[in-house]
């Protein structure tokens, strides 16, 4: 029995989070769309979702080590999920704080291919209703 549960946790461990996709997040400059303050300290989660349906779970967008979402800046996500995405058909991204941020556009690579997400409405992300949505989708 021991032995089965090992086996099992191993299995399991070893499936979870198997899918790569990397999320490269162009951040507006200031004074796009008269916005002088475009960066953000907040906290940005993001989701894939293929024509069919299926999406991955919200992951944080976060490099532990680097001040992300500045005005002006790219900035590099790779990140895991269960779910394998044949083809991707939606970005979805939200945040939980009002810290206003505005994305010029992403690009996501998967399964060797790229798809590029403009915000061309200029759209921002906040929980401040006066600023922006606190949960924003981009199709293509």
């Amino acid at each position: 029995m021991k032995l089965l549960v090992i086996v099992l946790t191993i299995f399991f461990v070893a499936t979870v989070g198997a899918f790569q996709y990397t999320i490269q997040v162009y951040t507006a400059i200031e004074g796009t769309k008269g916005k002088t303050k475009v960066g953000s300290n907040g906290h940005i989660f993001a989701s894939l979702q293929s024509s069919s349906g299926s999406k991955t779970e919200f992951i944080e967008l976060d490099n532990k080590k680097k001040n992300d979402f500045e005005a002006g800046a790219v900035d590099t996500f790779n990140i895991n999920s269960n779910v394998h995405l044949k083809d991707l058909k939606c970005l979805v991204m939200k945040t939980t704080d009002d810290d206003y941020w505005l994305m010029d556009f992403s690009i996501v690579f998967y399964n060797k291919m790229a798809q590029v997400f403009v915000n061309s409405n200029y759209l921002g992300l906040s929980t401040d209703p006066k600023e922006g949505k606190s949960e924003l989708k981009w199709c293509v």
